[in-house]
């Protein structure tokens, strides 16, 4: 998720990315990859309103 937000992927990309990768199927519903984000930086012990995440 860190290296595709870094990318400047949108919550969106980033979900329709996690559908081709891990066969989910969310549609690229935007919450679906706002969620992964939000989740992927707490992980990392990371500020998920700061660069790269929002």
């Amino acid at each position: 998720m860190r290296q595709w937000r870094a990318e400047g992927y949108t919550w969106r990309a980033i979900a329709a990315c996690a559908d081709d990768a891990w066969g989910t199927d969310s549609h690229g519903n935007q919450l679906f990859g706002e969620d992964l984000c939000l989740e992927s930086a707490r992980l990392l012990g990371e500020n998920p309103n700061a660069d790269p995440w929002n």
